[in-house]
């Protein structure tokens, strides 16, 4: 009774610790539960058509502050990542492949979601709710999405061989602080950025 009451006492501590996220993937399901028919990532594409919300409410504001930047660059888009919150997350051992699938969706922003505030800070303007939580798999299990990242992506509009900056803040709606540092040491491209958060 005593070892029983041990190995329960072990399993609880394993779910409420960052260990229990490793065993996570162990314990999916394979995508050919639900989808037998799939070959390879392209057939479960065709498969999950990804809604958008016609009328998004759950708005987010980012203000923006670039602590350093090359006077040659600017803005070029916001790009964000939204990514299924493992609500629909299935293995993909039946395809021979090792890993995961989950429905993914890359948004750019543009016109009135991006405002140029300076030359050093802009207001990026977002919406958790742009995707439609659905059932995409079609077996009653609700897939529903977050942010996973937001791209800020710079141009070197004063070269003749232009090239773009990547610039990446991950899980902006959730991060604590919005801080990115960008160093790419051939082109001694160096963009420091600090974001605040609001509703």
């Amino acid at each position: 009774m005593k070892k029983q009451f041990m190995y329960i006492v072990l399993v609880l501590a394993m779910m409420n610790s960052p260990v229990s996220f490793a065993l996570t993937p162990l314990m999916l399901e394979d995508i050919e539960t639900v989808l037998p028919n799939a070959k390879s990532r392209e057939d479960i594409d065709k498969v999950v058509q990804i809604r958008k919300n016609p009328k998004p409410i759950q708005a987010y504001e980012f203000t923006i502050d670039l602590l350093q930047i090359p006077k040659d660059l600017t803005l070029k888009s916001v790009i964000l990542h939204y990514i299924n919150d493992n609500s629909c997350r299935y293995k993909l051992d039946s395809l021979g492949v090792i890993g995961d699938y989950r429905p993914h969706y890359g948004h750019t922003l543009t016109g009135k979601h991006i405002q140029q505030l300076s030359k050093r800070q802009f207001r990026v303007r977002l919406y958790r709710d742009y995707l439609m939580a659905d059932d995409y798999f079609k077996t009653g299990r609700l897939c529903t999405w977050h942010i996973g990242e937001m791209e800020l992506r710079f141009e070197n509009k004063g070269k003749l061989n232009q090239k773009q900056y990547v610039a990446r803040i991950n899980s902006p709606i959730y991060a604590d602080n919005l801080i990115s540092h960008y160093d790419d040491p051939v082109d001694l491209v160096k963009i420091e950025m600090v974001g605040v958060k609001q509703f």
